[in-house]
């Protein structure tokens, strides 16, 4: 039909389309053995390059999980790795949790689902409050509340939570704002943390005198 070709339909609508008139897949590719690949590629107008790839989805060679990935020519990289036990992977093939990233990821907001810490800060400093998990949890989050009092300062520690007992590798603990005051101060907060506690503390800009805060932290170990 005006040059285009269908298989299972006789009106189709693009140049090439595949319709299913049944409960099976209309299209299967397969490899016949796990160090061949079995996907579709995505070819660029002209050439291959760093700044010009093809993109292709399917399976790798030598992986049984799904991926996506850029060829450049010579080199094919994996952007997306989906496990058979179903973790996803950004930068990385062997994922251990349900998502990790092997490099820096910038995460706009974090919802916290269990764990409750509040703090009060007068001025410099903010009171340290426990927060009950067990040393060693592999997943723990929360949300901090914390409300200045009329006189902040700069470069002071606004909170600290201790750990109802340390652990014995230092988790990693990422935090993001959760409200419109916490945002517009997120490049004046900064967290550390150990293997005891961790703490929010400002860098140098105080914040806003007798303001509300709220921010999500998420700890992994």
């Amino acid at each position: 039909t005006g040059g285009n070709v269908g298989i299972g339909t006789t009106s189709p609508a693009y140049q090439f389309e595949l319709a299913s008139n049944g409960s099976a897949s209309p299209l299967t590719v397969s490899r016949s053995a796990n160090t061949q690949e079995a996907g579709v590629l995505l070819k660029p107008a002209g050439s291959y390059s760093s700044s010009n790839p093809g993109w292709s989805f399917g399976l790798n060679n030598n992986e049984t999980g799904f991926s996506i990935r850029t060829w450049d020519g010579s080199t094919v990289t994996s952007r997306i790795f989906v496990s058979t036990a179903g973790n996803v992977g950004i930068g990385t093939t062997s994922p251990t949790a349900l998502l990790e990233v092997a490099g820096n990821a910038k995460i706009k907001k974090i919802i916290g689902n269990g764990v409750l810490a509040s703090a009060t800060a007068n001025g410099a400093a903010g009171t340290g409050a426990s927060i009950s998990f067990a040393a060693n949890s592999n997943d723990v989050d929360g949300t901090i509340n914390l409300t200045t009092g009329t006189g902040p300062t700069a470069s002071a520690q606004l909170f600290t939570a201790t750990f109802s007992s340390s652990y014995t590798t230092p988790p990693n603990c990422v935090f993001s704002a959760s409200s419109a005051s916490a945002a517009a101060k997120m490049t004046s907060v900064y967290m550390l943390t150990n293997l005891a506690s961790f703490g929010l503390w400002t860098n140098g800009t105080a914040l806003d005198p007798s303001t509300s805060y709220s921010w999500s932290y998420h700890c992994a170990n």
